[in-house]
């Protein structure tokens, strides 16, 4: 069950296992008296993985600006293709 320098469970620790093994977990997924092994792997599931930089979807983009208060904004704005007759226009 541990390494002979760990304590070996008590005869309640045994039965609260028992229970939990047959009644399932009252609150939280952590096995009641863990050990370091089971309480590691627990902490290593539970590690959300890093998220990247989000970005806006396609045809989108996003738009900064201040406010006459001096706060910061950001605006999800819809890219529109240039008219024919605007500058940056091809044709």
């Amino acid at each position: 069950m541990g390494t002979p320098d760990e304590r070996p469970l008590t005869k309640g620790q045994r039965l609260y296992r028992f229970l939990f093994s047959v009644l399932g977990p009252a609150q939280g997924w952590l096995v009641p008296y863990a050990t370091p092994e089971e309480r590691a792997r627990y902490e290593a599931k539970r590690v959300e993985p890093p998220r990247g930089p989000s970005r806006p979807p396609d045809g989108f983009r996003v738009v900064v600006y201040t406010d006459p208060q001096g706060i910061e904004h950001r605006s999800l704005v819809r890219d529109d293709p240039p008219s024919p007759g605007q500058p940056g226009a091809q044709g």
